[in-house]
């Protein structure tokens, strides 16, 4: 539960979502739900905030958004 308290909390919540919506899906419908579900986090404040912490080899400050 600590190491998924630590990481960057959109992707947490889209996979859970992935998982939970996408059991009863097919192929082709859980990879549309996968891709929509990236578009969502690789919009995000946060993943912009990893991105260039990445960069600049610091720690990203993560906010959920």
């Amino acid at each position: 539960a600590q190491k998924l308290c630590e990481l960057p909390p959109l992707a947490v919540r889209a996979s859970k979502e992935a998982m939970i919506r996408g059991t009863g899906m097919n192929l082709e419908d859980g990879l549309i739900l996968e891709s929509r579900l990236m578009d969502v986090v690789v919009a995000s404040e946060d993943h912009k905030e990893a991105r260039d912490a990445w960069l600049e080899k610091r720690k990203p400050t993560l906010k959920g958004r």
